[in-house]
């Protein structure tokens, strides 16, 4: 939906702006600067710095409480609707792109050389800034660029703190469940590893006799971002695994249950940027071993 898709685009405006307070740093002047990138007034800027800070910096959190129609939200005629699409592919999507108020022009004068009601400006600006950012870059600098920008860089993973990037990977264990009456073996477990590029660390696991899936992934950064420990049988000692984060990136495969639309929009709403592997590299980046 276009308003999730403008949740996200200020979610990530405004989360450097929580690395700053964080710090202790003044922050009146970079919400200033955000309200001016987001061209909304500074006390709704506010208003929604707020929201996101008090919600994990979740995108989601900024969909909320809204009334009247949502931002981006599509409140006119389809023929305009798309209109409106075909000028921005047309004019927006090319290396030698036009102005936005070119663009708003164009479409103002097609829809009256038509006989539609124009759209505001405020509804194009919020059709361009729900646009797929990955498309835009991939139409205006092509295919390689792209890759180098949204894609894992080759060679090997560079990080400089814990959590900046976060690896998940799937290999069968090196244990076999057998019958327990004749011991013939019955199946291997699944392993879902995720860790730590900077430290090495194994931040999460899940075990499962099922094939992987979304569901691995899900209950492997569950057990991420959780407090893990355990108590030892028959005392009362608690026994705590100190590792726990949200991750700020996710380094994978081209496997499909990472190309899935639940683990893209949940990655998204958390603010976690996915990074996915060359195709071709097989060996590119790995830190987890998936050979059997």
């Amino acid at each position: 939906m276009v308003s999730e898709r403008l949740a996200k685009h200020r979610a990530a405006v405004l989360r450097p702006i929580l690395e700053l307070e964080k710090r202790g740093e003044p922050i009146s002047a970079a919400i200033g600067d955000a309200a001016w990138e987001l061209g909304l007034a500074k006390s709704h800027t506010w208003s929604l710095y707020r929201r996101l800070r008090e919600n994990d910096a979740r995108a989601a959190a900024l969909e909320l409480g809204r009334r009247g129609p949502k931002p981006g939200s599509k409140r006119i005629a389809q023929d305009v609707e798309v209109l409106i699409d075909a000028t921005l592919r047309r004019y927006y999507l090319v290396r030698e792109r036009s102005s936005f108020l070119r663009i708003w022009r164009e479409i103002r004068a097609e829809c009256e050389a038509k006989g539609f009601q124009p759209p505001t400006r405020r509804t194009v600006k919020a059709r361009l800034d729900a646009m797929d950012e990955r498309e835009v870059f991939r139409k205006r600098r092509g295919a390689q660029e792209a890759d180098k920008v949204f894609s894992a860089r080759p060679g090997r993973l560079e990080v400089s703190a814990p959590l900046e990037v976060v690896q998940i990977d799937h290999t069968t264990s090196d244990i076999t469940l057998v019958d327990h009456v004749n011991r013939r073996p019955l199946a291997r477990p699944y392993l879902t590893v995720a860790i730590d590029v900077a430290t090495r660390i194994v931040l999460g696991v899940y075990v499962t006799f099922d094939a992987p899936s979304v569901l691995s992934i899900a209950l492997c950064l569950d057990h991420c971002v959780r407090r893990k420990s355990v108590h030892v049988p028959g005392t009362l000692e608690e026994l705590v695994w100190p590792m726990a984060g949200i991750p700020k990136a996710i380094h994978v495969d081209n496997a499909q249950e990472f190309h899935s639309d639940a683990f893209r929009t949940a990655c998204e709403d958390w603010g976690i940027a996915v990074q996915y592997r060359p195709f071709g590299g097989k060996h590119y980046g790995v830190l987890i071993v998936t050979e059997n």
